[in-house]
């Protein structure tokens, strides 16, 4: 048996099992829409694990879904306060920036959303994973 269908075995037995991070990192270049499938399931048992909102965070923008990556980057934010973050949340432009002003608790101007700053995701993402890894 794959270790990729071994760990969804482990899933369908037990769907509060923490093996869904592992499993989503196996399916993040195999099956987008199922390791987002897998985060969600697991973000629900354990909202607090920075480690998927990131993985989820760095599928939305592969998908072109700003808003939600940047959701995601703040939710780790506010629970870090990590510059990391700060600056990552905050390069994702007027998504990032009503986010962090939210999380700030700040008033949010509502406003049209403005094309992202130039982010090298994957390599932000990958420093703020391994900042959280052991948490």
């Amino acid at each position: 048996m794959s270790k990729i269908k071994e760990l969804e075995k482990t899933l369908d037995e037990q769907p509060s099992s923490k093996v869904f991070l592992q499993l989503a990192r196996l399916l993040i270049e195999k099956d987008t829409s199922r390791a987002k499938e897998v985060l969600f399931q697991g973000l629900y048992y354990y909202p607090e694990n920075l480690v998927a909102r990131l993985l989820l965070a760095k599928l939305f923008y592969r998908d072109g879904w700003y808003n939600f990556s940047a959701r995601e980057v703040a939710e780790v934010w506010l629970h870090t306060k990590s510059d990391t973050m700060k600056k990552l949340l905050l390069s994702f432009g007027e998504y990032g920036e009503k986010y962090f002003k939210r999380y700030s608790g700040q008033d949010v101007e509502k406003t049209d959303e403005s094309i992202l700053a130039e982010i090298d995701f994957d390599a932000d993402i990958s420093d703020a994973m391994i900042e959280f890894e052991d948490e």
